[in-house]
């Protein structure tokens, strides 16, 4: 598959992730802000759309981050083979499709999240 058909498939991946993203957080809406009480008593569905949303965007995060930005760089001409992590991002904001600095703080964020993430039981 060519550069360019990888990179659509991805954006398509990316659009999937955000839709999903997106519902999750419309079914929880009546429930934010969401503070300890209101989730030990979430029904079991409710709370599937939390394990949905943090799926979601760690999934969208690390699509757009392993494939879409080197894949836009490459398509852009540049090098990135060789080129650390770090430096592509540094070469997005360059071009001014990001922020690095915002990127980093989301993906700091998100794996907090996801480590310190533990259903908590209810009690029936």
């Amino acid at each position: 598959m060519e550069r360019k058909e990888k990179f659509i498939e991805k954006l398509y991946e990316c659009n999937q992730h955000k839709t999903r993203l997106q519902l999750a957080m419309d079914r929880l809406k009546t429930k934010m802000p969401l503070t300890l009480p209101v989730y030990v008593n979430l029904s079991d569905e409710l709370s599937s759309f939390i394990d949905q949303m943090f799926f979601r965007f760690s999934k969208l995060q690390d699509t757009m981050g392993d494939k879409i930005f080197p894949y836009l760089l490459v398509l852009l001409g540049e090098e990135v083979k060789s080129m650390p992590y770090i430096d592509r991002l540094n070469r997005l904001e360059e071009l001014e499709i990001i922020s690095t600095n915002d990127w980093t703080t989301l993906r700091k964020e998100r794996n907090e999240i996801a480590h310190e993430y533990r259903p908590i039981l209810r009690r029936n």
